[in-house]
Formats: structure tokens, C-alpha cells, sequence
């Protein structure tokens, strides 16, 4: 989802129902390096789309893990591509704020 409007994310499957859909304040450890992440679950398609704050890095085919740290928003259905690059923008600028008070 984020990565067609600007927000290049790593995609992770994952088999736990007990996870809300919605915008998530994380954490993604690559290489035993931790980095602040907004991650976004998908719960239909199953997937945590992981977007890293503040770095760009080639994460293809490297190992990582995600600690899902704090929901923050609800997920949202959108009525197009502009409403969903608003939403996106929002939600990030959310998870931002949330490591910025910590």
C-alpha cells in the first residue's frame, strides 16, 4: 500500500489474528541494528508493511524482525489514491510524534 504513494516499505507475513489492522509505532532490527519504523497491518492480506523512519536502506533479502510497539490508528478504507497518500502522510507524521515524546 505505502510504497505505490511514496513510502517504501518491507512486507512480512504473518499468522496472528490477535493483531489490529491499523498504523503501529515499531521497531525493525536489521543486522542487530534497531531502527524506528511505522508499520501498517494489513490484516486481510495478512502482511506488516514496515516503512523505517528517517533512513533508506536495501533490506532485499535480509533478515529482520518487527516489534509492533503501539497502535496509533485505526486502519481506514480510502476513496482514492489522493485520500490514501493523506492518510499515509498522517499516519507517519503520527508514529514520528510518537517516538519524539518518548
Amino acid at each position: 500500500m505505502a510504497r505505490k504513494v511514496g513510502y517504501p516499505t518491507v512486507n512480512i507475513h504473518y499468522d496472528d489474528p490477535e493483531i489490529l489492522a491499523g498504523t503501529y509505532a515499531g521497531k525493525v532490527t536489521v543486522d542487530n541494528t534497531e531502527y524506528r519504523a511505522a508499520v501498517y497491518v494489513n490484516q486481510e492480506r495478512e502482511v506488516l508493511e514496515a516503512h523505517l523512519l528517517d533512513i533508506s536502506l536495501d533490506l532485499y533479502g535480509k533478515e529482520i524482525t518487527v516489534v509492533l510497539l503501539e497502535r496509533l490508528v485505526e486502519a481506514k478504507e480510502f476513496r482514492g489514491r489522493l485520500d490514501e497518500q493523506s492518510f499515509i502522510d498522517w499516519a507517519v507524521k503520527e508514529v514520528q510524534k510518537y517516538f519524539n515524546e518518548e
